[in-house]
């Protein structure tokens, strides 16, 4: 319903005040989009360069395919904030022939620049919304590459950047971050920032490990382990994600019968456990969940699963 997400779209303005004041932003629950240009991708683009051999075969001839397993959002990235996502995995890749940055998974989607401005905008109307941009993975860059990216990164969000020394680093309360007027948090996981652009977070500033299976026991055993792991200098990372293996994807094109053809029909079968599990976390009162990663995350009630978790810091 639209008042819903009237709310959503607010939900860190509307806390109570008493979590802004207090709870540092690496104890707060926050939905992360993997892969969160992925809603769209280009099928007359290249295979990115750095995809396993066997899948770069099969996308020469069968590029729907590969599409198909690369797809990890259902809506743009105006519908991911106003839904309530404030974390965004960003892949980017270089295109020579276009002269141009993309978003990039498994092959490249919408033009990256156009992406960042989107965030840029919210940010705009919605000045108490603090948003992080994990620049993950760069495909096909250089230094000079790397310069001409940061460059236009600052620029998009002209004054809007939270550095890692504006406050408490990852320890940081709302109220510390909005007290400055600045609300983005950019994470550039390449050794190449920290010393030229002081405004960017390094890499061992977030730590997100991925389990890298498509077992839906084996991720909910490692999410059971990250809930003990806590550093007050990092971001955290929870990835909810199923990662389709080689031969996972090479099954479902070999025999339709038996095996999921597209990462939407893998991820089914995660719906329910993922629920359950937070609303788990919730009932037995257990704090710890940071910033958690799904796929296709406007679907299914997620982000209000996540969400709840923010209850459990009564502090009246």
């Amino acid at each position: 319903s639209s008042s819903n997400l009237c709310k959503m779209s607010t939900w860190m303005s509307d806390l109570p005040s008493q979590i802004v004041k207090k709870v540092p932003i690496n104890q707060l629950a926050i939905p992360g989009s993997h892969d969160a240009g992925a809603f769209y991708l280009d099928r007359k683009s290249p295979i990115c360069p750095d995809e396993p051999s066997a899948i770069k075969a099969l996308g020469k001839y069968f590029k729907s395919t590969v599409i198909g397993w690369s797809l990890t959002q259902c809506c743009p990235i105006k519908q991911q904030l106003l839904l309530g996502v404030r974390y965004f995995d960003m892949r980017t890749g270089y295109l020579n022939s276009e002269n141009d940055f993309f978003f990039v998974h498994g092959c490249y989607g919408f033009q990256m620049f156009s992406l960042l401005q989107v965030i840029a905008d919210f940010c705009e109307i919605y000045p108490k919304e603090v948003v992080i941009v994990d620049f993950q993975e760069f495909h096909e860059f250089t230094p000079k590459l790397h310069e001409i990216f940061a460059d236009n990164v600052v620029k998009i969000f002209k004054g809007k950047l939270y550095s890692y020394v504006d406050g408490n680093g990852a320890s940081s309360t709302l109220q510390e971050i909005w007290a400055t007027g600045k609300q983005i948090i950019v994470r550039y996981n390449n050794e190449f920032s920290p010393q030229s652009y002081p405004e960017f977070w390094a890499s061992n500033t977030l730590y997100s490990p991925w389990r890298n299976t498509s077992s839906t026991s084996k991720l909910i055993k490692f999410l059971d382990e990250r809930l003990n792991e806590y550093s007050p200098k990092q971001l955290s990372v929870f990835q909810a994600i199923l990662t389709p293996q080689t031969n996972d994807i090479l099954k479902g094109f070999f025999c339709c019968c038996c095996s999921p053809r597209k990462l939407s029909k893998l991820d089914e079968k995660l719906k329910t456990p993922i629920t359950n599990w937070l609303d788990k976390v919730y009932a037995s009162k257990m704090k710890g969940v940071n910033i958690f990663m799904y796929d296709f995350i406007a679907n299914d009630g997620c982000v209000q699963c996540i969400l709840q978790l923010n209850q459990l810091y009564d502090l009246n």
